[in-house]
């Protein structure tokens, strides 16, 4: 889980969908963690076609309305330079998890075992969503929570 950071309304209500996915992350992770057991494969397809639909919704959120009120309130390069590597994360994100989406797809009915590579592929996806995430809650989210015009951007669009 997050470090739990005192964030004000507005920016709780804005920032909880990565409780959202540290579910899915933690989801994931038990799948992990039983393997290649037969059965897993139904309930590891639903999580990914899960993640899917929220994760663009989220990205999108975050790339319209977040890292623009970053960037316009706290202004420097080292925002800026952050703000791009969240961005590009977001891409990779998105792409590994279309592949994931193509992979569950295809697999075939009568073989409901998760491949060995398959695993070690999430374990990698899951990893890296967990860090992007906790980059975005523990060092991004509070700098912007602390700024009045960060928050007045996100009260406006909340409202």
């Amino acid at each position: 889980m997050f470090k739990r950071k005192k964030f004000t309304d507005a920016f709780l209500q804005i920032s909880k969908e990565h409780i959202i996915y540290q579910q899915y992350i933690n989801q994931l992770k038990d799948l992990i963690h039983d393997g290649t057991d037969a059965g897993n494969f139904d309930l590891l397809k639903k999580i990914v076609h899960n993640i899917k639909n929220d994760l663009l919704d989220h990205f999108q959120l975050e790339e319209l309305v977040l890292f623009p009120a970053a960037l316009l309130s706290l202004p420097s390069v080292a925002m800026a330079d952050q703000i791009l590597y969240l961005t590009r994360e977001h891409g990779a994100f998105e792409r590994d998890t279309e592949t994931l989406i193509q992979i569950v797809n295809c697999q075939p009915e009568d073989n409901p075992d998760i491949p060995q590579q398959l695993i070690d592929f999430l374990k990698t996806y899951t990893d890296n969503l967990d860090k992007h995430a906790r980059t975005e809650m523990e060092e991004l989210f509070p700098k912007m929570d602390a700024d009045k015009k960060c928050i007045a951007v996100i009260k406006d669009f909340i409202e």
